[in-house]
């Protein structure tokens, strides 16, 4: 009995140990793409070269990620790409956006077309 138990429990260890091998390099895999991003975002941040980020090269590089998406924002809602924001833009991107959102042509969107349009974004 006591020899049946040993070689269930080597048994088992086998069966086991490549799932766990397997898991453990798929960590291991993870932990060095982590990092990796994590390098690149130090190379990326830390622009005087010092090995460390400073308050300044943070608040620099947020600002630039903010101005960038200012920049994207802008660019959308300029229609005729004068380079200005005029009401007629705004109320022209209300209305096509109300137009994809109002299914059924009554000026007004209700819930059920909003969950129509998500589902239809999360197909796309």
């Amino acid at each position: 009995l006591r020899r049946s138990i040993i070689h269930l429990a080597l048994g088992a260890t086998i069966v086991v140990a490549p799932g766990a091998g397997g898991a453990a390099a798929r960590q291991a895999g993870a932990e060095g793409k982590a990092e990796h991003r994590v390098e690149r975002l130090f190379k990326r941040l830390d622009t005087d070269g010092d090995g460390a980020i400073s308050d300044t090269e943070l608040r620099a590089s947020a600002e630039a990620r903010l101005a960038r998406r200012q920049a994207k924002r802008f660019a959308r809602l300029d229609a005729n790409r004068d380079g200005r924001i005029e009401p007629d833009e705004i109320a022209r991107r209300d209305a096509a956006r109300l137009g994809r959102l109002d299914t059924d042509g009554n000026r007004l969107v209700t819930r059920d077309e909003m969950q129509a349009a998500r589902d239809r974004r999360a197909r796309e």
